[in-house]
């Protein structure tokens, strides 16, 4: 993660309020592991597979290299009253670099078919609640 934060005080210093822009960089290996053991995995689905469908697996192209995901713009903002931090982070989301997801499906007849898809992102907003207790 790289990110630029600035804080803003009030209240005689009991408010603070940050200013935070968080770029998130990684590889997506644990996403494909997912796909590869979790996503497809017939004994983790409650459903058959399709009639005429031996099996369904998936794999994330590229996922070994190292790139942007998201990039994250949040406002924190704390107070401090005697020995207890009230605060709430709310956060922006945007996503980059959809995942290309490469579906193959073996048929009972032993023909292969394989397709790629795209991943669907969309931006999203989300919030933390925090209470901080001194002891």
């Amino acid at each position: 993660a790289f990110g630029l934060e600035h804080s803003f005080y009030a209240a005689g210093e009991k408010l603070e309020i940050t200013l935070t822009a968080v770029t998130n960089a990684a590889t997506q290996n644990y996403y494909s592991s997912y796909y590869k053991v979790r996503k497809y995995n017939p004994k983790r689905k409650t459903k058959l597979l399709p009639t005429g469908v031996a099996s369904i697996s998936g794999e994330v192209l590229d996922a070994s290299s190292f790139k942007i995901l998201d990039t994250e713009l949040s406002l924190p903002i704390h107070y401090q009253t005697g020995k207890c931090t009230f605060g709430f982070i709310p956060t922006y989301a945007l996503p980059v670099h959809p995942a290309q997801v490469v579906i193959t499906t073996t048929l009972n007849n032993g023909t292969n078919n394989t397709r790629t898809a795209t991943e669907k992102l969309s931006n999203s907003f989300f919030g933390t609640l925090e209470l901080l207790i001194k002891l």
